[in-house]
Formats: structure tokens, C-alpha cells, sequence
């Protein structure tokens, strides 16, 4: 029963679209042959329900499936479930390749936030106080008595805290009647999506308020405004030479190397062109242009995305020079227990639906870091 399960299992992520190699990770190679044998290559729903339903004693008619089959696989769950007992669970298997395949989805989603956010993970919800210390004083020269000047810590203090979201899904009689795997698994590939992208869209919106709130401030050393400040060669080098000077909270110079430019969707051409033109074409008017020398070339590693766009309270011409973030973070990232994916969990489905249902849920929570890892320019 035990290598049945599993070979059913594997041949479904396999039509699920999870790789071979991703395969041979979680299943021995007997499981995998077997999954690719005749009698379990390309499984199905109905093939599945009628395998476990006739491993509880349900007889049919060759070829018949129905509503019979479809409860006597999920009574013999339920029985084995409370007997804690299970060597065939549909539903459990059901949940593993739904979470492979989630998995799979959620990497094709591109991460850009990632980038200016340093995740790191947490035990509980409860909220959590990041540090991030400077070192102020002069690194001086020791006088004729041997005596080291001291320095001093100060003290920088970010609050962030893991908040639980998800989502119900259900696969129904129907599904399980039209033997609809890919409908099926959609559900589980747009959770994954939908969690990718909450992810981006709060992160960004984080960042969004940090210059709304006036984080990003002429005080500050990190806001670029007016026409100048207009993302092209000119503009790119003032919000550079701002960066170049920026200070700590001690009012001391930080010394740091701007890595990234980003921007919304507007300017995300502009963008590249900064980063792989070395010679860029500047219109003066209708009938006239020019050629500037592009300094900047392979200098500012360019990402857009369009949670910064006008449509989430951003901007068409806004843009932020900032650090690595493995050096100055500029947004605060936490996950229970370090897990980015979101984890399904079978459950028992209300009494008048005929099906399996299940949960869907993750842990995590973005605050904003250190404003000074950031230039921002509004660009207008």
C-alpha cells in the first residue's frame, strides 16, 4: 500500500509539472519507477480515489466511477485519520503535490523586493526589535602613551513583527467527477502567487511610506527633488553624489556604494539604458539629438516593479539609488520559522460538501530598515 501511495504521489507531481530532478529528492528511485510504470504514468483524480476506495473493500463495476467511489475513498481516510494509522491518505497526497507545485509557482514569481529587504527568520509572532548599531569617534593614531581613543555605539531600533495570512480551497465533487487535475492545481499555483505578490505589494508599500512619512528628507541628506533630479545621466549622477555623502545618525560620513536603482514600470527602460548603454542618444528638441557619454554603464543593478507605480500610491518618475542590502538594508523582513513558501494543510470539509478541503496559510511581516541605505529622487 505504502509504495502504491507513493508512486500515485509521485506520477501526480509529475503531471503537476514539478521536475525530475525535484522529484528525486523526495522520492526513492524504486517510488519514481514505479510512478513511471504503465499502470501509474500520467495518474489522475479518478485513479486515485478508485485506488484507495478499493483498497477499503469498495467494489465496482469495471470502468464505473461515482459518487460512491469518491466517499468511500474519503471515509476509509477519515477512519485510518482517527485510527492514526494512514498508509493511503487522498487527501494527504493531495496536499503534497498541491505544495509541490505551490512551491514551483511561487519561485517563478520574481522577487524584486527581495533585493533592499533583509529577511531573517523568527520563533513567534510577538513583535521583534531589530538593532542596527553605528560606531562613531575617530579612528586615530596612537600617541607616544599607548592609549587607544574610545569610541562609541549608538543605536538604531526597528520593530517588526510575523503576521499570520491565508486562504481557504477546496477541491469538490465536481473537480474530482471531471477528473480536472489542472484545475485542480491551479489552486494551489495561484496561492502561490497571491502570497508572492502580498509580499511585494506591503513591502513596497512600506518603502512608499518611508518617503511619505519624510524618512527620505533634504534633513536627511537622501532626497533628490526638482526637474534635475529626473531619472537620466544628470539625474542619476546627483542622486550618486548624494549617496557618496550620506551620514549616519551620528552625523558622521558613511562611506557607502550604491548598488541598485530602482523604479516603477515608467521607468524601467530608462533604467536598462543607464545600466547597459555606454553611449545614450538625448533629444534636444524635434529635429535635433546628441550623444552623451554614459558613466554609469554596468555601475547600478536596475529593477522595477509595478507595486511602486502610481496605481499603489507611488510614482511614474520617482527612483531609489540604494545599497546592497547585505550591507545597509533599507526594508526589514521576517518569516516564522525562516519559511517564505506558504504551507497546505488538509482538513476536514463542512458536512454538506462532498470533497477534501484544505488551508492555506503563511507567517511573515516587512518593516521599514534603514533609511539611509536609499537616495531617493522624485524626479519632477
Amino acid at each position: 500500500r505504502q509504495m502504491i501511495a507513493r508512486a500515485l504521489e509521485a506520477s501526480l507531481c509529475l503531471t503537476a509539472g514539478v521536475t525530475d530532478k525535484e522529484c528525486a529528492e523526495d522520492y526513492s528511485e524504486a517510488e519514481l519507477n514505479c510512478a513511471m510504470d504503465r499502470d501509474y504514468r500520467g495518474a489522475n483524480l479518478k485513479q486515485l480515489f478508485a485506488t484507495r476506495a478499493q483498497m477499503a473493500g469498495h467494489s465496482q463495476a469495471a470502468g464505473r466511477f461515482d459518487n460512491d467511489t469518491i466517499r468511500a475513498a474519503m471515509d476509509a481516510d477519515q477512519r485510518e485519520l482517527q485510527a492514526h494509522s494512514s498508509t493511503f491518505s487522498v487527501s494527504g497526497i493531495l496536499a503534497n503535490v498541491a505544495n509541490k507545485a505551490m512551491q514551483t509557482a511561487y519561485a517563478s514569481v520574481p522577487d524584486v523586493l527581495s533585493v533592499i529587504c533583509d529577511w531573517g527568520p523568527v520563533s513567534d509572532f510577538k513583535e521583534q526589535k531589530h538593532y542596527q548599531l553605528t560606531v562613531s569617534g575617530e579612528w586615530g593614531e596612537v600617541g607616544p602613551d599607548g592609549e587607544i581613543k574610545h569610541g562609541s555605539l549608538r543605536e538604531s531600533e526597528f520593530s517588526n513583527a510575523a503576521k499570520t495570512r491565508g486562504m481557504m480551497l477546496a477541491l469538490t465533487r465536481q473537480h474530482i467527477r471531471n477528473d480536472d487535475l489542472r484545475a485542480f492545481l491551479r489552486i494551489p499555483q495561484g496561492i502561490a502567487r497571491k502570497s508572492a505578490n502580498a509580499k511585494q505589494r506591503i513591502g513596497f508599500g512600506v518603502l512608499i511610506k518611508m518617503v511619505a512619512d519624510g524618512h527620505f528628507s533634504v534633513e536627511n541628506g537622501n532626497l533628490a527633488t526638482g526637474a534635475g533630479s529626473a531619472l537620466g545621466i544628470d539625474g542619476l549622477q546627483g542622486a550618486v553624489n548624494k549617496f557618496k555623502v550620506l551620514k549616519d545618525e551620528s552625523k558622521e560620513l558613511i562611506a557607502g556604494r550604491p548598488a541598485i536603482l530602482l523604479t516603477g514600470t515608467a521607468l524601467c527602460v530608462t533604467a536598462e539604458e543607464l545600466y547597459k548603454q555606454t553611449n545614450i542618444d538625448v533629444r534636444i528638441n524635434a529635429s535635433k539629438k546628441t550623444i552623451l557619454q554614459n558613466n554609469h554603464a554596468g555601475k547600478y543593478q536596475p529593477h522595477d516593479s509595478p507595486f511602486l507605480d502610481t496605481e499603489f500610491n507611488g510614482s511614474d518618475t520617482g527612483y531609489w539609488l540604494c545599497a546592497d542590502k547585505r550591507d545597509i538594508p533599507v526594508l526589514d523582513g521576517v518569516a516564522l520559522d525562516g519559511r517564505m513558501v506558504p504551507y497546505i494543510q488538509r482538513g476536514d470539509a463542512q458536512f454538506n460538501t462532498l470533497g477534501i478541503q484544505w488551508r492555506a496559510y503563511d507567517d511573515w511581516g516587512i518593516a521599514g530598515g534603514n533609511p539611509r541605505g536609499a537616495v531617493y529622487s522624485s524626479g519632477s
